[in-house]
């Protein structure tokens, strides 16, 4: 699966870039986090996961603090929203502020990824449009 860049992790020599304080890891923890990161296939799992928990949970990239959110999308012209049936059991209704517009979150990441590039590849356009989070957590930017 690929996807958007990712918000930077915070790995030993990198600034925290997540808008949470300070969230650095031991060297051994970062060095693990790679190593896994470097094994990873572009289909498999998501490399951040390790007996189902998430190595980076306090500081994971916004594609992870999305997921099972309700969302509004629109397909064929139609909006409706999605959204994880296991993260709202016995639930009929939503207010409207408990729903990301997936339109308005996308624009904003392509926003964000556009200053993220000018800044890591200044000199050089990237190789790829998008990146996995494996090839984030293991290249030099």
């Amino acid at each position: 699966m690929r996807q958007l860049l990712p918000a930077p992790v915070t790995l030993p020599g990198r600034g925290d870039r997540t808008g949470g304080g300070s969230r650095r890891t031991s060297p051994a923890r970062a060095e693990h986090i790679r190593a896994r990161a470097r094994r990873a296939t572009p289909d498999g799992p998501c490399p951040l996961l390790d007996g189902g928990s998430c190595l980076l949970y306090a500081a994971r990239p916004l594609i992870c603090l999305t997921h099972g959110l309700p969302l509004l999308a629109e397909l064929d012209g139609a909006k409706s929203v999605d959204f994880c049936p296991l993260n709202f059991k016995g639930i009929t209704s939503l207010p409207g502020n408990a729903v990301i517009d997936l339109d308005r979150l996308n624009t904003a990441l392509a926003a964000i990824n556009a200053l993220f590039v000018a800044e890591a590849h200044a000199d050089t356009p990237p190789e790829q449009d998008r990146i996995t989070i494996a090839e984030a957590l293991t290249k030099k930017f």
